[in-house]
């Protein structure tokens, strides 16, 4: 399995309360076109907590079935409940896919001891290859570099997204770099991240402009630094606005002004505000981006 270069949180459309398949395979056929080498599904940007098993099942057969090995597929698996990670992780391996996506617990507020229990077990338990995920800013617990370093010794553990700050990113990087992959989970600083050594990211923006985040990083491995920075600094006010709000608001309604998605969130998320709409869609305009519709 190839863990490195642009992979990308997708969301999950929704239509009526119900996954809006047609809608979801239409949005992985875009990002293959694009040329992302990995896909997400049921984490954050997916509304993964909010589906039920059959949902998860659902979405990840979607994005296989439209996938058909072009990319990888890494569904979000983690819970604030050990046993319940180990069940939605072993559910992603009898479905097929790459690897699983595992959040740290989240309200529970674990110590760093317990989060080197919980990985241990899932994959003991699960024996399966997984991205651990660290974001502080959702789950109220961070997950340490040393932590990290201790986990990698079990080859099962493949790959970390990192949504830390920058500095934290680094000496992840200098820690287990070598043997882990790392990617980054933060769109505003993933050309610096790759100066840094890291692999590659799971993003969000990559959802509305695929092709732009896949320059940046071709550009990287060429060496053409300054086309890639070019690039991604040109994106840095449409990356300011699709976070103007709690994600994935915004980049639903990023999809839906496109005429990709209905647009269509899950309680306790809310329609994004007027205001911030407006601005929106006038980012969306100067990037050149207008409905399909």
């Amino acid at each position: 399995m190839n863990w490195q270069g642009v992979w990308v949180a997708i969301v999950t459309p929704f239509r009526k309360g119900s996954v809006d398949v047609p809608a979801l395979q239409a949005l992985v056929k875009g990002l293959l076109d694009a040329g992302v080498q990995g896909i997400c599904p049921c984490g954050t940007t997916g509304e993964g907590a909010t589906l039920t098993d059959s949902e998860f099942t659902q979405v990840v057969e979607a994005v296989m079935a439209q996938s058909n090995g072009k990319a990888c597929v890494v569904p979000g698996t983690g819970t604030a409940d050990t046993e319940k990670t180990i069940a939605r992780t072993k559910l992603a391996k009898k479905l097929g896919t790459e690897g699983a996506l595992v959040v740290t617990p989240y309200y529970v507020k674990p110590t760093q001891d317990g989060l080197i229990r919980h990985y241990s077990r899932i994959a003991e338990s699960a024996d399966f290859p997984m991205m651990l995920y660290n974001v502080p800013g959702r789950t109220a617990v961070n997950m340490l570099p040393s932590t990290v370093e201790k986990l990698s010794v079990d080859s099962r553990i493949a790959a970390v997204k990192e949504c830390a700050p920058l500095n934290q990113a680094a000496d992840l990087i200098r820690r287990v770099g070598e043997r882990v992959a790392v990617f980054t989970g933060e769109d505003g600083v993933f050309l610096p991240f790759l100066v840094l050594g890291g692999r590659g990211t799971v993003s969000v923006v990559a959802n509305v402009v695929p092709e732009r985040w896949v320059e940046i990083y071709l550009c990287v491995q060429k060496g053409d630094w300054v086309k890639a920075r070019t690039t991604f600094l040109s994106l840095g006010p449409f990356i300011e606005t699709l976070f103007i709000e709690s994600n994935p608001i915004p980049v639903k309604a990023a999809l839906e002004m496109l005429g990709w998605i209905d647009g269509e969130l899950r309680s306790p998320l809310a329609p994004i505000s007027e205001p911030n709409r407006k601005r929106l869609k006038e980012e969306l305009s100067k990037l050149g981006l207008r409905s399909l519709k």
